[in-house]
């Protein structure tokens, strides 16, 4: 039996209505959660370049927050609303030998870059780096 052309022009327009949803799901979740592991990437970068800062032995919490601003800006996260947390709460009298952490936060929804609902996100993307105080014990 032979079936006519406009049956299968109509069979492959369901056929693409039933699956283009699915397909720009699966396109910008792969494009949404690239963005994510980016932007984590450069959250460790800034709590990386804090952390070189605060085991120096000059290093101060003001000189830590503002080396990770830079890095924030350089990466157009300046104004993501991220929260910079030091342990300890001065890193200036942090002991020689003693471990500084650095860690940067940042609510993913001020970051997101298309924002579906449907493709589960974190809520705070996070990252912490730990180094050791400089100097002599």
């Amino acid at each position: 039996m032979r079936v006519p052309s406009s049956v299968k022009r109509g069979l492959a327009a369901v056929e693409l209505a039933l699956l283009l949803p699915v397909l720009l799901l699966v396109l910008f979740g792969t494009i949404e959660y690239g963005w994510l592991f980016l932007k984590n990437q450069q959250l460790a970068d800034a709590a990386r370049n804090g952390a070189r800062v605060a085991v120096t032995e000059s290093g101060t919490n003001a000189l830590v927050q503002a080396r990770v601003a830079q890095v924030m800006s350089d990466a157009g996260l300046a104004q993501s609303g991220y929260l910079v947390q030091l342990t300890p709460a001065n890193v200036a009298t942090a002991a020689p030998g003693s471990t500084v952490t650095v860690e940067v936060t940042v609510a993913y929804a001020n970051i997101s870059l298309i924002g579906l609902p449907l493709i589960p996100v974190p809520s705070d993307l996070a990252e912490r780096t730990s180094m050791v105080k400089e100097g002599s014990p």
